[in-house]
């Protein structure tokens, strides 16, 4: 009985070392800042602004030039960066402000909110998207809402790389003309 209580607690020590290293993990990844790293798609005539948290694996960074590309090709300017290096852009002066972030273990980039929240961002289209695996799941985009105030008209999608149909038939309802 003795040794099945001592291989009990070596196991949940085991346990609770992996649960505190993939909170660590997680944390790293979710508010690690990156470089300036500044690109624009498109010469269109209206702008948009694209804000996202890069992922471990760059699925968010995928979907975002994904994003650009498809809106670059129906009039729109996109300029895309990250959080909290240093980018300082005026959201005035965007008619489309986008907001991405990966999930891991059901949380998203404290970075990424702590940027919006420092914008204080009114009357704006914004659409805000998160990339994980089980994307039927909305917990991560009621979040992100919560950062904005009632003003702004928000869409939201949960989407991955396998998933570019689902993303582009969700951007032709809410923003192209096609």
């Amino acid at each position: 009985m003795k040794k099945l209580l001592i291989i009990i607690g070596i196991v949940l020590a085991m346990l609770i070392m992996i649960f505190v290293l993939l909170n660590i993990w997680t944390g790293s990844i979710l508010n690690k800042k990156y470089s300036f790293n500044e690109e624009i798609y498109g010469e269109g005539k209206k702008k948009a602004l694209l804000m996202y948290q890069p992922s471990n694996g760059d699925t968010t960074k995928e979907i975002s030039v994904h994003i650009a590309k498809l809106l670059a090709e129906n009039d729109y300017t996109v300029i895309i960066n990250t959080p909290g290096n240093g980018s300082s852009y005026s959201t005035d002066d965007y008619d489309l402000i986008i907001f991405g972030s990966p999930v891991y273990f059901g949380k998203v980039s404290t970075l990424l909110e702590d940027y919006v929240t420092d914008k204080h961002i009114t009357n704006k289209n914004i659409t805000l998207f998160v990339t994980g695996k089980f994307t039927d799941e909305t917990k991560e985009e009621n979040e992100m809402k919560n950062w904005f105030d009632d003003s702004n008209k928000i869409n939201t999608i949960k989407t991955n790389k396998d998933e570019s149909e689902k993303l582009d038939t969700f951007l032709k309802k809410h923003y192209l003309n096609n």
